[in-house]
């Protein structure tokens, strides 16, 4: 087998040689006498020439082969001697084409030359007639154009040739006109006194001092909203405790703050008395610092859960509030808030089923021993959903004790980009911890799909054999 498969080799490259070969050769003894086709054999021969060294290495490798099928199966190779020889014959006149054609072109130059250059003379010719008549349809269409301008404008002067103003509407006009010069005067010497110049200053001063200082409050008050969010997560809480009092405090003054602005009606006592400008800038300050340890405390995160590598610092703070947000009260974005960070530290992962599930605390007045207890309440499985549980209602004076509920969420089911669907054996249940939800559902994912996998293979196992017996 090993013998006939080097003869089908040494078969197919001495038939791929002398085919390169013959084709080169045939190119090279064409002789064009136009200059379209003799630039088309240029292009052909500067090809082949760039080929040239590969066609060479290609010979090399056929002799080699040629030198191994003789050694081995010298019977193979009496047949294929012939073709064998032939490369040799037809690499010798390859050469002696190259060099008649060499001589060819050498020969062919001054006459294409000249053919070009009574082509372009021809063409020049041509073009010089166009620009000539160019320039003379361009001095007509002025001179046109100039002609019908003036017999417009003419026509537009005629009818007022016969009509004269009235001397006694002439001298009325010109009153009037000096009565506005003079309320014009008066008007400019009002607006030049000192007293409104420096009115018009104190107020200019007042304006920007409100505007700078509301631009700064509205940078400030968007921090503050964001930061409020963040800073009720209890990881948060115990991880940067420091940086929790200070925006605690800051936040007191803040909420203070805005409650004394709500009762005033006046914006200059709002941006000078209720808040001033030192006060903005210093809580500015303290969230840029906040901002900061909150940078270090998501680099925390990021170690132990390297995946949130892929997600940046707002994405991954402002799914850690919406978790928070979301365990608090039931919202139908959730699932599309989780499934894009999800995705992002997934690669292949495109969104997440999930369930919330609501917990009634009850709460029993009547006996101060007793304890409130929590009934779950599961929902259907849909991408985002919430549904009371039917013994958690209650009668109208049990719901009046006092019932807090609280919600859950749990990954049931993720999606691939191809609409496949993996179902978890086990829910993995979103806390306001992401990375310790994230990596739990990296687990559950990899062991099912470790399951699906010897599902499918112990299922598919005849035909997973044919497939291994056919590729060995």
């Amino acid at each position: 087998m090993a013998h006939q498969l080097l003869t089908d080799l040494t078969t197919q490259g001495i038939l791929q040689c002398v085919t390169a070969l013959k084709d080169a050769v045939t190119i090279m003894d064409e002789r064009p006498q136009t200059t379209e086709a003799f630039c088309e054999q240029r292009r052909c021969i500067r090809t082949l020439s760039e080929n040239e060294k590969l066609l060479l290495q290609e010979i090399r490798m056929v002799e080699d082969a040629y030198k191994a099928l003789r050694s081995n199966c010298p019977a193979a190779a009496s047949d294929c001697v012939g073709q064998f020889n032939l490369i040799h014959a037809l690499q010798a006149k390859y050469n002696l084409s190259f060099q008649a054609n060499v001589k060819f072109s050498k020969k062919m130059l001054p006459v294409i030359g000249q053919q070009v250059a009574q082509a372009l003379q021809k063409f020049t010719a041509q073009c010089k007639r166009i620009l000539n008549a160019l320039e003379t349809n361009v001095t007509v269409r002025n001179s046109q154009t100039f002609i019908t301008g003036k017999a417009d404008f003419e026509s537009k002067l005629n009818p007022l040739l016969g009509l004269q103003l009235d001397p006694v509407v002439v001298d009325d006009l010109l009153a009037a006109l000096d009565n506005d010069l003079m309320q014009v005067q008066c008007l400019m010497q009002l607006t030049s006194q000192p007293l409104l110049y420096q009115a018009l200053a104190t107020w200019s001063n007042e304006i920007n001092y409100i505007q700078d200082t509301l631009e700064l409050w509205v940078a400030a008050q968007h921090d503050w909203v964001k930061l409020d969010r963040i800073f009720q997560l209890p990881d948060i809480q115990q991880s940067v405790r420091h940086a929790n009092v200070e925006f605690q405090v800051l936040s007191r003054k803040w909420k203070a703050m805005m409650k004394g602005v709500r009762t005033n009606t006046l914006i200059q006592h709002c941006v000078r008395e209720v808040t001033n400008r030192t006060f903005l800038g210093d809580a500015k300050a303290l969230f840029e610092r906040l901002w900061k340890q909150l940078v270090l405390f998501l680099h925390e995160k990021r170690r132990e859960f390297p995946r949130f590598n892929f997600v940046s610092d707002r994405e991954l703070l402002a799914i850690m509030a919406g978790t928070t947000l979301s365990l608090s009260q039931p919202c139908h974005d959730n699932a599309g808030a989780l499934s894009v960070v999800v995705s992002k530290c997934f690669e292949h992962v495109c969104r997440i089923s999930v369930e919330t599930i609501q917990h009634i605390v009850k709460s029993q007045p009547a006996s101060p021993q007793s304890k409130p207890t929590t009934l779950p309440s599961p929902t259907k499985p849909t991408a985002a959903s919430t549904r009371q549980h039917p013994h958690a209602m209650g009668s109208p004076e049990e719901s009046s004790f006092g019932d807090a509920p609280t919600y859950s969420i749990e990954v049931f089911a993720v999606h691939g980009q191809h609409d496949e669907t993996i179902s978890l054996n086990n829910s993995v249940k979103i806390t306001q911890r992401p990375e310790g939800w994230m990596k739990e559902l990296a687990k559950v994912l990899r062991r099912a799909m470790k399951e699906n996998l010897r599902h499918l293979m112990a299922e598919y196992s005849d035909l997973l054999q044919y497939y291994l017996h056919d590729k060995s």
